[in-house]
């Protein structure tokens, strides 16, 4: 018997965008871990969320509630879990140790947990944002969202943004966009009388960039020969102020 788990831990400092996709738009988040579910042939899915969002967990447990009433899980129930706000619980087999009732460390690999994961099930984990595009690309095509990227990067990603640009939260902009047309296009610009100085391309983990840098496109490797990555896309704007 296999398991579907979705990391809903998000403890990357200046990441949001779980929080913003579950707070709004819950069902996507759903839809997609029961197909993901049905197409691995799992009859069970643990949603791992942070136990800092209790407005989201109430929601969620309402939903899945009203979600089970209808009958439209039976082939998979859903159980959601208190995260302990440990930031190793966002590696996956930290996770699974963490919802097994362990300390959340991570575990020594092979055995990978698509092999042996939660409680020695085979485990396919994903997090919010893959599940949340889900629907879309089922019913769009896999071409389609591939081809919304930029400078060779495929698909969109949802940035966390904040710091000093006059509308900061979470945009849906294409992967391989550059911070210069993120803060332009997306964000209403700099504040006024702020100017870039720099900035944080990956949340506190994925280094510190200067403002000369901000023409580099943003995506999975692209930022490796400065040292630096873009992680869970949390983009944190500093100013010269």
């Amino acid at each position: 018997p296999r398991i579907v788990t979705v990391n809903a831990d998000e403890g990357e400092p200046g990441t949001f965008k779980d929080r913003h996709h579950l707070e709004r738009d819950p069902h996507r988040m759903i839809e997609g871990a029961l197909i993901a579910a049905w197409a691995v042939g799992a009859d069970r899915v643990v949603i791992y969320l942070r136990d800092e969002y209790a407005g989201v967990r109430a929601l969620l447990e309402r939903e899945i509630a009203a979600l089970r009433e209808a009958g439209l899980d039976s082939h998979a129930p859903i159980d959601l879990r208190r995260g302990a706000g440990a930031y190793i619980c966002g590696e996956e087999s930290a996770m699974l140790e963490s919802i097994e009732g362990k300390r959340g460390l991570p575990r020594h690999r092979p055995p990978f947990i698509a092999t042996k994961g939660l409680f020695g099930r085979p485990t396919l984990n994903h997090n919010v944002e893959t599940l949340f595009w889900l629907r879309d690309i089922i019913e769009k095509g896999p071409a389609w969202f591939a081809g919304q990227g930029i400078s060779g990067a495929k698909g969109f990603r949802s940035f966390s943004v904040s710091g000093r640009v006059r509308d900061p939260g979470v945009k849906q902009a294409p992967a391989g966009i550059t911070l210069n047309a993120l803060i332009a296009e997306y964000c209403g610009g700099m504040q006024e009388g702020h100017a870039l100085a720099a900035w944080l391309p990956g949340g506190a983990s994925g280094g510190l960039l200067p403002a000369r840098l901000a023409d580099e496109p943003l995506d999975f490797g692209l930022l490796d020969k400065h040292g630096a990555f873009v992680g869970s896309h949390a983009i944190v704007v500093f100013s010269d102020r």
